[in-house]
């Protein structure tokens, strides 16, 4: 199968013109396509991606309140129903537990404080009795 292709493409006495495309496409960057059609470039996007990674780190850079209840940290309180309390306490587990293994230290300190204030939680709202 790929014998066949290969020969089609490689035959002796095609010009390399017929089988490489005639005009280079600009359709393979989104940001190269709108700069090609006279619209914005891509530095705007670059923008972005700087603010959003500025947002990032502002928020990973607050840090937890150790004073804080378990219920606190995992924004639970007693009036939500329990099928809502699992859902945002698996929420959160997933997410602390993937920074769990982080090579940044400081997050991994605040995983393993989440990680422990959700099973906490779990303890106190789920614990059969």
């Amino acid at each position: 199968m790929f014998g066949r292709v290969l020969t089609k493409i490689f035959k002796r006495g095609t010009p390399i013109a017929k089988t490489a495309p005639a005009k280079e496409s600009a359709g393979t960057n989104p940001f190269e396509r709108t700069a090609a059609k006279g619209g914005k470039s891509a530095e705007p996007a670059q923008k972005v991606a700087d603010s959003v990674k500025e947002q990032w780190q502002s928020k990973a850079d607050k840090s937890i309140d150790a004073k804080a209840s378990p219920e606190e940290l995992c924004g639970v309180n007693k009036s939500m129903p329990k099928d809502e309390v699992a859902e945002k306490l698996a929420v959160l587990y997933r997410r602390h537990n993937r920074a769990a293994s982080s090579l940044d230290a400081k997050m991994r300190e605040e995983s393993e404080i989440m990680l422990e204030a959700i099973a906490t939680v779990k303890e106190k709202y789920f614990r059969k009795r």
